[in-house]
């Protein structure tokens, strides 16, 4: 948007052409950019069950406690660290981020409510909040090093649901001996099995399409909304569902988005 001369309708198409997940007519576009919080403090946990996250996520919303970021992870240390994890099924990592006097306030039901939930957590302040962050980037450096693949199955679900789209997952790579890790994202209800996987092998690719095409299935039995990494390419989704679908949803594409102009080949 930062060109020279009045705003104009191309500039408002080129800000939405590329963005993710929209869908519906967009008249105008209101951009706010958050100043960069004065204070930062994330923490580090260890959780008997995802589900406990909700119940962090649920009882800091109610405590009026804004959450900057929270993800989890199931099946991390296994294969990312090497490290045992008897007795705890996920890490977490949350932030809060705000005004000094916000953050001295929220700290305290914070530490309260994770010390009522989560088995052990700890507290990371300044400089060390980044890279509480890095352990997404570090699925992808270990996958690398390993020379190993990566597909992605994401979806959007009932938040009391989350339980069972993991264990769906973890039965879904035992079957199919394929390892993974799962991310969640209480606040969102967003859900993203990583597959790893050796492309170089035929036998291990076939079972890793089989894996995904099974956990979708699945997770749309239980009503989730699926994706596949960041969206769902016209393209792709041929391979993934019959004809009849594929035409159906094309066609409620063109529908909503005659001039395709709102991520141009994708279909959610």
């Amino acid at each position: 948007l930062e060109q020279p001369g009045p705003p104009s309708k191309r500039n408002a198409i080129e800000l939405i052409v590329g963005s993710e997940g929209i869908l519906g007519v967009i008249a105008s576009a209101l951009v706010r950019l958050r100043y960069r919080p004065e204070s930062r403090v994330s923490y580090y946990m260890e959780l008997n069950d995802v589900s406990d996250s909700l119940l962090i996520q649920d009882s800091l919303e109610r405590a009026g406690i804004e959450v900057s970021g929270f993800e989890v992870y199931h099946n991390y240390k296994e294969l990312m660290e090497g490290k045992d994890f008897t007795g705890v099924e996920a890490i977490g990592f949350l932030e809060i981020s705000g005004s000094p006097e916000c953050i001295e306030r929220w700290r305290s039901r914070v530490h309260e409510v994770l010390s009522e939930i989560a088995i052990e957590h700890n507290e990371v302040e300044g400089s060390e909040v980044d890279r509480v962050w890095e352990r997404r980037e570090k699925i992808y450096r270990v996958a690398g090093s390993k020379k190993v693949s990566i597909k992605v199955v994401s979806m959007l679900s009932y938040k009391h649901l989350i339980r069972d789209i993991v264990q769906e997952i973890d039965r879904t790579s035992a079957r199919m001996k394929i390892p993974s890790v799962t991310v969640i994202d209480p606040p969102l209800g967003w859900v993203t099995a990583i597959f790893l996987y050796n492309a170089r092998d035929p036998k291990e690719v076939e079972r890793t399409e089989k894996a995904s095409l099974n956990l979708i299935e699945s997770a749309s039995s239980l009503g989730a909304s699926l994706g596949f990494g960041t969206g769902v390419g016209v393209q792709r989704i041929n391979e993934n569902f019959d004809e009849g679908y594929f035409h159906m949803i094309r066609t409620l594409k063109q529908m909503l988005d005659p001039k395709g102009i709102m991520n141009p080949g994708k279909l959610l």
